[in-house]
């Protein structure tokens, strides 16, 4: 696998989770005073950012997500806790009689984008 486009990837998840919010507009995705906050999605979940859904997350992140989070600091969450994510595909990958080194980057993508959803991210 080459080097993973994360910046495209991490831009693709704030269009598909919260693109009002992605825009910056004051008021809109949770976005306030240069900050993200938590909102309700149009589906009725609290989410903060690219789609961090609250109740999924832990009581430390619960209790960080009231002061709100810069841009910056959600796009370097979401990489660092995907990222994680390699290791136990590569050994889920292996343990099913795969082999993890040839992951494509868009196999790799598609994981990601499915693991954004698991209640471990």
């Amino acid at each position: 696998m080459g080097e993973f486009d994360w910046t495209s990837f991490i831009e693709n998840l704030w269009d598909r989770e919260n693109a009002q919010g992605k825009k910056g507009i004051e008021g809109k995705g949770g976005f306030r005073g240069g900050k993200y906050y938590l909102y309700t999605t149009p589906n009725g979940d609290t989410d903060i950012g690219p789609g961090f859904d609250l109740s999924k997350q832990t009581p430390a992140f619960r209790e960080r997500a009231k002061k709100g989070f810069t841009r910056k600091e959600l796009d370097a969450l979401i990489q660092d806790r995907l990222q994680n994510e390699r290791y136990w595909f590569n050994q889920r990958i292996a343990k099913e009689g795969g082999n993890p080194s040839a992951l494509t980057n868009n196999v790799f993508a598609g994981l990601l984008a499915l693991s954004a959803y698991n209640p471990r991210i």
